[in-house]
């Protein structure tokens, strides 16, 4: 793309003086797949002839919304909405966010989202956010897992390795203002964000609650969230696992409750 483009003609006067240059400045910014014609009338030996320019500017990436939940809206999960998102985002020419409404609390036995497979890059992203007025996260409300607050998402996703009640297998992918737990005793993540494709991961404004393992993450940024634990034993029993990457936390809390204990790990740095 050229943020500016310049005309530059030979001027002769009819006085046979030094050529000079003219310069035909063109806009900064223009509606998407405009042409541009800057036209500047040249004298040269008497004559008149106009120059022109054109400058082309590709279309802005747009944005498309569609709504989440179980009352009349686009989807009745996230893992619906982000399976009929398109293949690849770049060509599609639109970011796209999943608008998620608290009509009732999304609940499972397996991950409710496992994000992967879309093709994305920096200006072509996907955020999956609480709609407005439906996010638990609130200075108005006890910072817990409480689906009467806000727009939740529960599992009991049990086991070993490595899972979660939502996985991120996708680069740019942004949750923002959700509730998240997994209920499972000593189970596998809340949130666990994979090493192959995460970059550009953003997590705000969320709370997450895990009987296990809070979140597992290997590359990201996270701010303003809130990670519980509320349960489970054993070497596994941690908030957080930062494993192998670079994944920034930012005025993030961090809290085991009193009728829980100390976990074997509050952060666990690995790598």
């Amino acid at each position: 793309l050229c943020s500016s483009l310049f005309f530059f003609a030979m001027i002769t006067h009819p006085d046979n003086s030094t050529p000079r240059n003219s310069v035909c400045p063109l806009p900064q910014e223009s509606p998407p797949i405009t042409l541009l014609i800057c036209r500047r009338s040249l004298l040269i030996g008497g004559s008149a002839f106009f120059a022109a320019a054109p400058f082309i500017k590709r279309a802005r990436a747009g944005t498309v919304t569609q709504t989440i939940g179980s009352s009349g809206r686009d989807f009745s999960t996230p893992q619906a909405w982000w399976d009929a998102l398109p293949a690849n985002l770049v060509t599609d020419g639109n970011n796209y966010i999943g608008s998620m409404y608290a009509d009732s609390e999304f609940t499972g036995t397996t991950a409710l989202l496992n994000a992967t497979g879309k093709t994305v890059d920096a200006t072509h992203t996907i955020t999956l956010k609480a709609a407005s007025g439906q996010s638990g996260f609130s200075r108005t409300n006890a910072l817990r897992y409480n689906a009467a607050n806000g727009v939740a998402i529960t599992s009991s996703v049990a086991g070993g390795g490595l899972g979660g009640t939502i996985i991120i297998d996708n680069n740019y992918v942004t949750l923002e203002g959700l509730q998240i737990n997994n209920t499972a005793a000593s189970g596998l993540y809340t949130v666990y964000v994979t090493p192959s494709d995460s970059v550009g991961f953003l997590m705000q404004s969320c709370v997450l609650f895990g009987s296990g393992r809070v979140l597992g993450a290997y590359v990201g940024n996270c701010y303003n969230c809130v990670f519980q634990l509320i349960g489970g034993s054993g070497s596994a029993n941690m908030i957080a696992e930062l494993i192998n990457g670079t994944f920034n936390l930012n005025y993030c809390d961090f809290v085991s409750g009193s009728d829980v204990g100390a976990p074997t790990f509050g952060i666990y740095g690995e790598g």
